[in-house]
């Protein structure tokens, strides 16, 4: 459009068309926040027994992967959202014995918060 004042804010694929919308004085300045962070871990332990006086040699194998994911969206003003994703996964091997699967564990936290007024959010 020609003649038409327009602001753009493209992160990754998301993208927010006249940022004035979002300003909270009717402005034309907003402050706008987005983050993101990913850890990953992965465990692993062998141990094994020689001469063994029970059964003879012992062998066991424990593996167990950790993966966090943090996003938040922050407009320094009335709304902030914040979510986490969290899955765990292990198992353990023992040859000759039994093979123990630690439960496959998701956990997705979202949080809003909205603020009233400068002195009370909910």
């Amino acid at each position: 459009m020609a003649g038409a004042p327009a602001q753009e804010l493209i992160r990754g694929k998301t993208r927010i068309n006249d940022l004035g919308l979002l300003s909270h004085a009717g402005g034309s300045n907003v402050n706008l926040s987005i983050s993101q962070s990913l850890q990953y871990a992965v465990t692993g332990s062998f141990t094994t027994f020689f001469n063994w006086q029970k059964t003879g040699e012992v062998n066991n194998l424990f593996l167990l992967q950790d993966l966090k994911y943090n996003s938040l969206f922050d407009d320094n003003g009335i709304v902030k959202i914040s979510n986490t994703f969290t899955h765990n996964l292990g198992v353990q091997f023992i040859p000759d014995s039994i093979t123990v699967l630690k439960a496959d564990d998701n956990v997705i936290t979202t949080r809003v918060e909205v603020a009233l007024s400068k002195l009370q959010r909910i």
